[in-house]
């Protein structure tokens, strides 16, 4: 059975990665539940505060265009990634 209050949140809440990366960046928030496998998500806020590439495919890692041009940008090192 469902309520009202259901049907108006499902319209308001992110529903989607990015959406619910944004939303919680925009909170200040460093990371999320992915809510199809319960994995923790860090936000791409959180991984540029790291300061730095760790080569693990994170799913909104800021630094993707620099991986992919690798030494060109000044890379000590290529991860290969």
């Amino acid at each position: 059975m469902s309520n009202d209050n259901d049907n108006a949140a499902s319209g308001i809440l992110p529903k989607t990665a990015k959406e619910i990366e944004e939303f919680v960046s925009a909170i200040g928030g460093l990371w999320y539940r992915d809510p199809d496998t319960g994995y923790i998500v860090l936000t791409s806020r959180f991984l540029r505060e790291r300061g730095y590439c760790c080569s693990n495919n994170c799913r909104h890692c800021p630094y993707s265009q620099i991986k992919d041009r690798g030494k060109d940008v000044g890379l000590e090192e290529d991860h290969g990634t």
